[in-house]
C-alpha cells in the first residue's frame, strides 16, 4: 500500500490540454505510464473572444472523459491580455516584430501551470510541444523536437531551469503522423481542424488579409491609443521612394505589400517608429 501511494504521488502530473490532436495524445501517453493526471484547460478570453476557446473547452472534457481524468477550466484572461495582447500591439508601435506565443508560454501559460502545481500539489506538468528536456550536469537543457517539421523549441526559448525541470513534452520523441495515428486508434474525440493563427485574433479579422493590422486597429482604437503612423519608404541612402499609410503595417524581411514599382522586388530593412520611416532594399 505504500509504495503505491509513493508511486502515485511521484507521478502526479497536470496536462494542459486544448482538445486538440497534439495535447490530447499527450494526455493518453502519460495516462498509459502510469501518471495520475488533471487536465487542465486555460479560458483566455473575458467575452466570446470566443467560440475558438469554447470549443477548446468542450473537447478537453471530452478527451478527459475519454480517458477517465479530472478536468478543469482555469480563466486568466486579465492577465493574457496585460502580459500578451498588450505586448503584441506595444511591439508593433515600437516598429518591432512580436513574437506572442514565445512570450504567452513563459509568462501565462508555464507560470500558470508552475502555480497550479503547486496548489494542486503536483510534482510536474505536461503540455503537447514538439520538444525534448535534457539534463546534463545538473542543468535541464530544451532540445529540438523528433519531428524537425514540428519543432516548437523557438516558442518555448523564453523557459527557464524552474519550468524546464518540473515540465514534460510527451511528443517530443513522436513524429506528427504517429501521433495522428494514436489518437485515431484511441478513438479521442479531439478539435480536427489545427489552428496556425494568432489565438486572440477574432475568426473575423483572421479571414480577411493582414489580419493583425485589423487588430491593432481595432484595439488601438478601443485604448484610445494614436495610430497616425504615416510616414516615407526609403532606400539605405535615404531616398525617397513612396510613402505608406503605417509603419506598423512592416516587418523585419517583408517582401508582399510594400506598394513601390520596381524591377527587382524590395524588402523591408529596417523600421524608425520614431520617424515613421520604413527602409526598403534590394534582396542582398
Amino acid at each position: 500500500m505504500n509504495n503505491t501511494k509513493i508511486m502515485k504521488d511521484i507521478y502526479k502530473t497536470i496536462v494542459a490540454m486544448s482538445g486538440g490532436v497534439d495535447s490530447s495524445v499527450a494526455a493518453a501517453i502519460l495516462k498509459r505510464e502510469g501518471h495520475d493526471l488533471l487536465g487542465v484547460t486555460f479560458d483566455f478570453f473575458e467575452d466570446a473572444g470566443g467560440a475558438k476557446t469554447n470549443l477548446a473547452i468542450d473537447y478537453a472534457k471530452r478527451v478527459s472523459d475519454t480517458l477517465g481524468i479530472p478536468h478543469k477550466t482555469v480563466k486568466i484572461h486579465e492577465a493574457f491580455n496585460k502580459k500578451v495582447v498588450s505586448y503584441f500591439l506595444e511591439e508593433y508601435l515600437k516598429g518591432r516584430t512580436p513574437i506572442p506565443c514565445s512570450v504567452c508560454n513563459k509568462l501565462i501559460k508555464f507560470n500558470q501551470l508552475m502555480t497550479l502545481a503547486e496548489i494542486e500539489d503536483c510534482q510536474s506538468f505536461a503540455t503537447g510541444h514538439y520538444a525534448r528536456i535534457a539534463e546534463s550536469d545538473g542543468k535541464y537543457l530544451l532540445k529540438k523536437g523528433a519531428d524537425s517539421k514540428r519543432d516548437q523549441t523557438f516558442f518555448l526559448s523564453r523557459l527557464g531551469q524552474d519550468e524546464l525541470k518540473r515540465a514534460i513534452f510527451p511528443l517530443g520523441e513522436l513524429k506528427k503522423n504517429k501521433v495522428k495515428e494514436i489518437a485515431l486508434d484511441l478513438k479521442l474525440p479531439t478539435i480536427r481542424e489545427e489552428s496556425r493563427e494568432i489565438c486572440f485574433i477574432p475568426e473575423k479579422d483572421n479571414s480577411v488579409k493582414s489580419s493583425y493590422r485589423n487588430f491593432i486597429e481595432r484595439i488601438a482604437a478601443e485604448n484610445r491609443t494614436n495610430l497616425d503612423g504615416s510616414g516615407e519608404i526609403v532606400d539605405t541612402s535615404g531616398n525617397v521612394l513612396g510613402e505608406h499609410t503605417g509603419y506598423f503595417n512592416f516587418t523585419i524581411g517583408q517582401r508582399k505589400g510594400i506598394g513601390i514599382p520596381s524591377s527587382e522586388p524590395y524588402y523591408v530593412i529596417s523600421i524608425d517608429a520614431e520617424e515613421k520611416r520604413v527602409v526598403v532594399g534590394g534582396r542582398e
